[in-house]
């Protein structure tokens, strides 16, 4: 989808660290690590 609308893959997976940052940051450091791996799961694949 990304590609389709000429959108910067790079600039994609930048965006999604920082919502990782903000999002783990909320949640207990149990939590955080678990759903932290989801988010390096998809900043890996657009890589």
């Amino acid at each position: 989808m990304y590609n389709s609308l000429g959108t910067p893959i790079p600039a994609v997976a930048e965006g999604i660290r920082a919502m990782k940052n903000v999002a783990t940051s909320l949640m207990s450091s149990e939590d955080a690590s678990e759903a932290g791996s989801y988010f390096d799961y998809i900043i890996g694949a657009m890589q």
